[in-house]
């Protein structure tokens, strides 16, 4: 049987401005997340709306294709411009996935990831949209050391920006095997690389189990100003 669990906490913020939802539907499973960015609140409405919207994206139970989720992204983006209202100009990252009988489909905006694995190991995971990252693609850095980069936490795609739109997308038949999904907030994968993730699924034989681990091991090792950590977990058992 497939599982799924979440969590979200302030970490060491005063407010959460991290979003998480899943819903699974009759034949479709949808799970967003959403890391707000603007401070004073204003974050995490930002978080909340696109989350709203893109998990109903795949509530049909027909299959999501690519410009579906296009699409949706950017009706999560405009219902965000139209509540900036203030002087923070609320704006959030969003990583979505939807599977479904043999197939898996995600995407993402900003820095929020999402990891999968097969058989235990970690075979794909999406790039932030970031600074860091095309420090990496230089081969100035090293992927693992993105979390120590000065200016990590600067991105340069986010929803809440005009005429933003999707645009890492990916679509994937799922081999017979054990498949493992992470969707996760930047306050989780600074603090846990891919081979503690990696670690940490072997020792989980559900998503609630995982997600236990993840967030056990996250607040251990947390600084103490250490930013919101959110995650959402989806196990499926060996398909033949």
């Amino acid at each position: 049987m497939i599982t799924i669990e979440s969590y979200s906490s302030k970490g060491g913020k005063n407010k959460n401005e991290d979003t998480c939802m899943f819903c699974v539907y009759e034949k479709n499973l949808v799970a967003v997340l959403g890391d707000g960015l603007g401070g004073h609140g204003d974050g995490k409405k930002a978080s909340e709306i696109v989350c709203e919207q893109l998990v109903q994206c795949g509530s049909d139970n027909e299959e999501v294709t690519k410009e579906q989720l296009i699409h949706s992204f950017s009706e999560a983006n405009e219902q965000i411009l139209e509540q900036q209202q203030n002087d923070y100009h609320m704006k959030t990252t969003a990583v979505y996935l939807c599977v479904s009988l043999g197939r898996a489909i995600w995407g993402h905006i900003g820095d929020s990831r999402l990891y999968h694995f097969f058989n235990g190991k970690l075979v794909d995971y999406t790039l932030d949209h970031s600074i860091a990252q095309v420090a990496v693609s230089l081969n100035e850095i090293s992927r693992d050391e993105i979390p120590e980069y000065p200016g990590r936490s600067k991105i340069f795609h986010a929803l809440g920006t005009a005429e933003e739109e999707l645009k890492s997308v990916k679509c994937i038949q799922l081999e017979p095997g054990e498949h493992a999904f992470l969707l996760c907030s930047d306050g989780v994968w600074e603090l846990l690389s891919d081979e503690k993730l990696t670690e940490l699924l072997a020792k989980s034989s559900t998503a609630e189990e995982w997600i236990k681990l993840i967030r056990q091991t996250v607040e251990e090792n947390m600084p103490e100003k250490h930013d919101n950590h959110s995650a959402i977990a989806v196990m499926i058992p060996e398909r033949t």
